[in-house]
């Protein structure tokens, strides 16, 4: 490479910028802890992405979920996710988030003769009062009622 650029030859500090580039390439891939994030298209996500994103959710909804935590899925930044999320469910991850959390109470409503309290806990609210709220918000009617109506 020294050789080829000293001699002034045609094409040699192209060479040699190339051969640079190659090797600072190579360095980094191989020996970087750098994540680079490819940018997500527009529009909605792929069945495989989509897939993940409802099994992550679905295994962590007794906890609470993040945006970033949900963009590394798809290696998209929280704003690109955000984004892409609401094109392709019609509504925001938090919305998402918060109707699969009052389905679980659902089911554990339908089937559990637990506290309303172990219930709330058990779909990912943090107590029993933030479950009703929610509860009621998106369905109408209080967790209580919802059983009840279960029950006849």
């Amino acid at each position: 490479m020294v050789q080829e650029v000293s001699e002034g030859a045609p094409g040699g500090r192209l060479c040699y910028d190339a051969l640079a580039l190659q090797a600072s390439v190579h360095l980094l891939r191989r020996y970087a802890s750098v994540q680079f994030r490819i940018p997500c298209a527009q529009g909605r996500f792929r069945p495989a992405h989509a897939r993940l994103i409802e099994d992550y959710i679905e295994q962590n909804i007794s906890r609470n979920i993040t945006l970033e935590e949900l963009a590394n899925i798809c290696n998209c930044t929280p704003v690109q996710f955000a984004r892409k999320f609401q094109v392709h469910y019609g509504m925001r991850p938090h919305a998402y988030v918060l109707s699969r959390k009052v389905q679980r109470a659902c089911q554990h409503l339908r089937k559990d003769r637990l506290a309303l309290k172990e219930i709330a806990l058990l779909s990912g609210f943090s107590d029993q009062s933030h479950l009703n709220r929610i509860f009621r918000r998106q369905l109408n009617i209080t967790p209580a009622e919802y059983r009840k109506s279960c029950l006849s």
